[in-house]
């Protein structure tokens, strides 16, 4: 018997698992033909991103690696990276020039969320990750994010509707983040180190054990195996280019964490070829004499003046 619209489970996720029988299941092909599926990129006449095939938990831990490196080292970026750059300008040049603005809000690091999904994850992880501050301190001392994906054993389930939870620890009352400028970089390299545990999480196939081994290649022991590894030196080594200023992602505490105190002796040689781009004086790059109000527009569509 096949359900109708209307009886379908509206929502697609519960617990970061899809829910049988709703509208969301019907976007994943009963009948795929190569296993894993490659994941194409591609651009269009006018130089507009194209991903062919890409389907939730249908890939490979080396194909959804090797999509990262082939999107972030082509040699021009497209219209819609150019509109994430900018805009990642405008809301960064905002937030620092406001006394008025703060970074702990969810709307704030959900803008660079799809920022730079658009400008790292060639668009992959539009819709299937909630992003929030976590502003009471629950996580384990040290840790500065958490990604819940369905696979983690974790007391508090993923929000419905979500295949996974970014949750970024709040460093407002922090004596080791005493600018606006710190916080909010070690914010954004929070926030992508945890949306490339999401990325492999939405991208790889669990369907047999040797796609579980495939999966185990990105997860490693820690979270941040080898091909974890690759994908976020390649997305480090970007951030200057791409961003204008060069962002630590944790890559190289995910590594000690992986293989110990003594990674540098353990980790694959590919891995050790650069250690995190420097951080370019953004201050330096604001014309603190030309500030003016400015409209920004949150995911949501809702704007606000801020300076």
């Amino acid at each position: 018997m096949h359900l109708l619209d209307r009886d379908r489970d509206p929502r697609r996720f519960v617990d970061g698992r899809v829910v049988p029988g709703s509208l969301f299941e019907k976007q994943i092909p009963a009948e795929i033909g190569d296993h894993p599926e490659p994941i194409q990129l591609s651009r269009d006449c006018q130089g507009f991103d194209r991903v062919d095939r890409f389907l939730f938990r249908r890939h490979s831990s080396e194909q959804a690696t090797e999509a990262i490196r082939e999107y972030l080292e082509r040699r021009d970026i497209s219209p819609q990276q150019q509109a994430s750059i900018r805009r990642f300008h405008l809301i960064t040049t905002a937030l620092l020039h406001s006394p008025f603005q703060k970074l702990e809000e969810e709307s704030v690091m959900t803008n660079y969320y799809d920022i730079f999904n658009t400008i790292f994850f060639y668009g992959s992880l539009k819709d299937y990750v909630k992003v929030d501050f976590n502003l009471n301190g629950l996580l384990e001392p040290g840790l500065l994010g958490l990604c819940s994906v369905p696979e983690d054993e974790l007391p508090d389930p993923i929000p419905d509707n979500y295949a996974a939870w970014i949750q970024i620890v709040s460093l407002s009352e922090q004596e080791d983040y005493p600018s606006k400028y710190t916080r909010l970089m070690a914010y954004l390299g929070t926030l992508l180190h945890e949306m490339l545990h999401a990325y492999f999480s939405v991208c790889v196939c669990t369907c047999s054990p040797a796609c579980l081994s495939s999966l185990n290649l990105s997860y490693g022991r820690s979270g941040h195996g080898p091909l974890w590894q690759q994908a976020a030196l390649h997305i480090e080594l970007a951030t200057p280019r791409l961003l204008g200023v060069g962002l630590d992602i944790g890559r190289v505490e995910g590594a000690g964490s992986e293989w110990g105190p003594d990674w540098g002796e353990l980790a694959p040689p590919t891995l050790l070829a650069t250690m995190p781009p420097p951080k370019l004086p953004w201050e330096d790059l604001l014309d603190n004499s030309n500030q003016e109000y400015i409209q920004v527009e949150d995911n949501q569509g809702r704007e606000s003046m801020i300076l």
